[in-house]
Order: structure tokens, then sequence, then C-alpha cells
């Protein structure tokens, strides 16, 4: 029998597409690029998806009920609450004001963009917040003449991948030559313009009519991007060439926009802790937090600030593409047909979860967690990493675990051929001790016991999908930590949009820049002491 099928329209857009029935306004969203974003992960918590909706949908869940209010009664819901029963329309939030989580509660950014100072006699004035990652860059357009909303989200893999996979990769690549450094610039920037074609001409606007552009980046992006050799970022005593707030034109930079538009680069604290973290940080206004708390921003690179008594703290640890689906056998991109998660059953049975509708790619980092996870907690693999003898295994079991490179790999998905390998696994190890031992060190140094941590913000894409019990299964959360874990999403590019956005939120994170203390784990002589340690995965009786 043919999929049950129901038509919903998004307003203003008038976007109308077709989505199986049980299907969330969220979801819908998502799966067809609308910007309709999400900060708490779908828990119904930061109110972010306010949506006003007419039509066949589910009943109101006690989270709406208790978040909304007497909206409620007005049609207003909770679009990651909401599934669709039948012909559902859907109009998108327009208020003039920006959201951020505090506490799980919303706090507000006045709209003021600084472009609106010099542009107030266009009519049409947009701005483009962009989030350059070492794997992928994140971009929305943005309407800066009138409320300040995203009109469309998209992103793509950076194209200085193939110059390698990692910073220190790249450092090595730039410093080889000038000419190696002018080609990381412009494969980065191609990559940039590559997307504003692609939202302006689905948005059918001009690029010269984007007047302002807001980048957060890791340090080492950002040296790349402007042209600049990072070496000093590599070697001791690790100096960036700069790290405050700049600005150059479009045209200076070679970014497809309007000639003399701004493009302003936001402030890092140091070589590893870079414009992307305090974008992150000011998104979710972490600064303010009053309970004992960890922001991590897990992607390449593990970024941990932590928040104590007020004291804030920084530090990060290189662990790698693998949690981005890099250097994975079957790895991908967080992308349609990408797994995103994955739970195996009592009786062998590997049940998953997928982006979008698309032929399954590979695994994306959540999916990756998360079977790594299932497989610790059904001994299919070791404490020690190593998968354990088929012979030892009940049969459904070991029926998935086949000879592979001279080793053992567990099949996936064996439609399309989507393997774990036990290199995967090391990769997996690799990073979730480097960021464990992080997270370690960084409370000790700060006296107080991991088990007075209270709550934890996991950022970027790695965690739209993932189930939080899996980060403590692996081990990358180290063991006596209990907090609550909150996923928040891609937090630099909603920092860069709302610096765009509001002049009091730019203020705000050139503020954090000079009040957030840096810990270089380089010189913490008992790092790989704690590295090691974590190596090994949660024992399970």
């Amino acid at each position: 029998m043919a999929e049950s099928l129901c038509e919903v329209t998004f307003l203003p857009q008038g976007t109308s597409i077709k989505v199986p029935k049980n299907t969330t306004i969220q979801a819908a969203a998502v799966l067809h690029n609308l910007s309709l974003e999400s900060l708490c992960n779908g828990r119904g918590i930061c109110r972010k998806c306010l949506v006003k909706v007419s039509g066949m949908v589910s009943e109101p869940t006690a989270q709406e009920i208790e978040r909304l209010g007497s909206r409620e009664s007005a049609g207003w819901r909770l679009a990651c609450q909401a599934q669709i029963l039948g012909k559902v329309e859907v109009t998108l939030l327009q208020e003039d004001v920006f959201y951020t989580v505090q506490n799980g509660q919303a706090r507000e950014y006045k709209f003021d963009p600084i472009i609106l100072e010099s542009s107030g006699s266009f009519e049409d004035v947009y701005g483009i917040a962009i989030d350059i990652g070492t794997t992928s860059i994140v971009a929305s357009l943005i309407n800066l003449k009138s409320d300040g909303k995203e009109l469309i989200t998209t992103s793509c893999l950076n194209p200085q991948t193939k110059f390698g996979g990692d910073v220190i990769t790249r450092i090595t690549f730039a410093h080889e030559s000038a000419e190696n450094t002018q080609k990381l610039k412009q494969s980065v920037l191609s990559g940039i313009n590559q997307l504003i074609e692609r939202m302006c001409s689905q948005k059918n606007i001009q690029p010269n009519k984007i007047r302002h552009a807001m980048i957060a980046a890791n340090t080492t992006m950002l040296h790349l991007l402007v042209g600049l050799d990072p070496i000093s970022l590599a070697t001791a005593p690790y100096t960036p060439i700069f790290v405050d707030y700049r600005e150059q034109t479009a045209s200076e930079l070679g970014i497809n926009i309007a000639p003399d538009a701004i493009i302003s680069l936001l402030p890092s604290l140091s070589a590893f802790i870079g414009a992307d973290i305090l974008a992150g940080l000011v998104a979710i206004d972490f600064q303010k937090v009053t309970v004992p708390s960890l922001f991590i921003d897990i992607g390449t690179n593990g970024e941990i600030v932590a928040n104590v008594n007020g004291k804030l703290v920084a530090t990060s640890s290189a662990a790698g593409p693998a949690l981005e689906g890099m250097n994975i056998q079957c790895g991908c991109r967080a992308e349609d047909g990408a797994i995103s998660g994955v739970r195996l059953t009592e009786n062998g049975i590997v049940e998953i979860e997928t982006i979008g509708s698309a032929k399954i790619k590979g695994i994306c980092g959540s999916g990756l967690v998360e079977l790594v996870a299932e497989l610790v907690k059904a001994k299919i693999i070791s404490p020690s990493g190593k998968f354990t003898n088929p012979a030892d295994l009940p049969d459904f079991f070991a029926q998935h675990l086949i000879p592979y490179d001279e080793q053992q790999a567990f099949v996936v998905h064996p439609e399309s051929n989507t393997l774990l390998t036990q290199k995967d696994v090391r990769q997996v190890q690799l990073a979730k001790a480097a960021i464990a031992a992080a997270i370690e060190i960084l409370f000790k140094r700060l006296g107080v016991d991991l088990g007075a941590m209270e709550q934890v913000y996991i950022a970027g894409a790695f965690g739209y999908h993932l189930k939080p019990e899996a980060l403590k299964t692996i081990g990358l959360l180290p063991q006596g930590v209990n907090a609550e874990i909150q996923f928040v999403g891609n937090t630099a590019k909603e920092g860069a949009r709302l610096c765009l956005c509001s002049k009091e939120a730019l203020q705000e994170i050139r503020t954090l820049q000079k009040t957030l203390i840096p810990l270089e784990l380089s010189y913490a002589p008992e790092f790989m002491n704690h590295y090691v340690n974590h190596m090994n995965f949660p024992a399970f009786a």
C-alpha cells in the first residue's frame, strides 16, 4: 500500500510540499531546506520554531501547552511538536526580535543592523551569515531591511578538504609556498561564492543587493580566508597574526556581492579558540549561565568552554574529522541520504534513521557515534575497541561481522554496502579520548569536580540527530558527568546571524573576547596520560 502523503504549505514563501502523515512541521521544513530552526533539538523548549498553523495537525503536547499559554488557542504551535495529519497551512513567525537560549528560556536581541546606518537609501538590503568550518561551509541569506529573518540556508563541503582534512595538514600545505596559501584562499572563496549564487538564484535576489557579510570561523580558517600563512598557529608559542574583529570590502576579499559591501570577520580568542566558538557562546548566552556548565563544539577540533561561577575558561583538543563523518570508510556529511541514527535490537536487527529521503550514501557523525555505542553495549566491540570474535557472539550478532582488510567489519546496511571497519572504530576512539581528556583537565584546573556540572551544551550539526546517552556510552563525556545534555545546533552560524542583525550582539561578542580565558593543552604535561586513559570504551556488564 502506498504511503499516505499530506500537503503542507509554508507562508509567506508559498511553498507547497507533500510529506508522510505524522511528519512534524519542523521535519518537513528541514527536509525541504526551509529556514526553520530549533535550538533545543526538537524538545519543545526554545520556542524558536514557533509557527501559526491551520488545518489537520495533532493535538498540542504538554510541552506546547506549557510554553505557548494563550497563544495555543490562537493557532500558534511549536513546529517540532506538531505533526501533520492532513492538509496544513503554516505561517512562519514574523517578529522583530531574535531568540537565543538562556537556561532554556528565550532572550531577545534588538533588531538593529549596523549596515542600515550606511544603506538607508536602498530599497532592499540583504546580508549573509557564514560559518566556515574545517569540513563544511554553512551560509544563510538574511533580510536586513525589514525583519532580519533567514530567507534560506545552505551548505557545502569546504573545498579546502582536497588539500587536507584537518587544520594542521592545511597549515603545512599553506606554508610550503605563497602560491599554496593563495590556493587555499581561492578555494574557500569559491565555496562561499557558490553558496551565495545558489541562495540568490533560489530567492531571485541580485547579489549586489547583499550589503553585509558576517563570518564566523576557527582561527586557521580566518587566516586562510584573507590569504595569510597560518604557520604561527601550529608552532610554539602559537601566536595568531590577528584575533580582533576586522572589516574588509567584498571587492578586496573576493566575495561576489556588492563590491563595497562590508565583510566582517568576528573576533577570535587564540590560535585554537576561534570566532566560531565565541559566536556560539553568544548564540546561547553561555556567558550568563549561572550553574556549572560546559559548551562543546564537536567538529574537526573539539573546542570546549567551561563556565564555573561566572569564570569562563576555553580549550581545544584535536579530535580529527571522524565525528563529522570524514576519514571513515563509509562516512559522509550530515546530508540527505546519510544514516544519522542507529539502534541494535536484542535479536540482532539493525534499525537505522536517515536524513531526508535520498538513497543511503553513508553514515554521518551522529550515526557513527550511535552505532559504536550500540555495539559497545552489545559487547560486539570490546572496551579495547576491537571487534569480538564472531565465535564468541550469538549468531544473530555474529552474522553482521565479515572479514575486511585482514580484520573484521560490521555490516550496517547490506543494500548500500555500508560498513563499520576496525579502523573506523579506532578513529572514534582517538576523537572521543581527545575530547574527554580535555574536559577532565579543564575541570581539574578549575578545581571543580565533574559531578558538579549541571548542564552540557553540544554545538554543531553533529548533535542534531544524536541521542544524548550515546555520548556517555562511548565515553566522550568522562565518567562522573551526570549533567543534562542539550543539543543547540549550529551556534556559530546563529551567532554570526545575531551579530549581523544586532549591534548589541556584536558588542557582546567583542566583550566576551576580553573576558574568556584560554587554556592551551600543549602546555599541559598531564594531557597524554588522560588521553591514553580515555582511549578505551566503558565496560558493560
